[in-house]
């Protein structure tokens, strides 16, 4: 199984729907799709520190193709979705 496929078997075991997943996290379906399609090591670091750390899952062990909870729980912050403002 590839991470990307873990990946998308973890979060659908968690929410009904990719598309649930992306609106409870903040971040565009298209974004969390891109992820799931292109992989994991082809996306913003930044983008899949954020899905990890909603899913509680170490970043470490998923590049390394496993799920594997962090094992301190203090670790994990989640920081409301930011809203961005259109530009005038």
């Amino acid at each position: 199984m590839t991470r990307e496929e873990l990946l998308k078997s973890y979060i659908l075991k968690q929410y009904r729907t990719v598309k649930d997943f992306s609106v409870a996290i903040g971040l565009p379906y298209t974004t969390i799709d891109g992820i799931l399609r292109r992989g994991v090591m082809n996306t913003r670091v930044e983008n899949m520190i954020r899905v990890c750390q909603f899913l509680g899952n170490s970043l470490d062990a998923l590049v390394s193709g496993r799920i594997e909870p962090y094992s301190d729980l203090s670790l994990i912050h989640i920081s409301e979705p930011t809203r961005r403002t259109p530009i005038s």
